[in-house]
């Protein structure tokens, strides 16, 4: 972590593991409430982006959108292109446990 923050772009491919790195923890942290799915398209993981970039806005989301919820979550990311920009698209998908049979 300490190389990327030196660094003012790093490729999309360190940030997401950075960010893979993190939601371990989170899922250490979470148990089974917390499910995490990440895809990074080929064609977008050497693209350079700023560097920690995305690891506050999923802790945000984490924290603020679900982390005293009761419910189960199941988050992912799937950079991808579309057209000539570069869309990292970030989604919660919640379940009350007690609704699953």
């Amino acid at each position: 972590m300490l190389a990327n923050s030196a660094r003012p772009l790093i490729s999309l491919h360190e940030e997401m593991e950075f960010l893979e790195t993190y939601l371990q923890i989170e899922e250490a942290r979470f148990g089974s409430r917390l499910q995490v799915k990440i895809a990074v398209d080929p064609a977008v993981a050497m693209e350079q982006i700023p560097s920690l970039i995305l690891q506050p806005i999923v802790e945000n989301a984490l924290k603020h959108g679900w982390d005293r919820s009761p419910v189960q979550a199941t988050c992912g990311s799937l950079p991808r292109r579309t057209g000539i920009r570069c869309v990292c698209e970030w989604k919660m998908t919640a379940s009350d446990p007690q609704s699953v049979s």
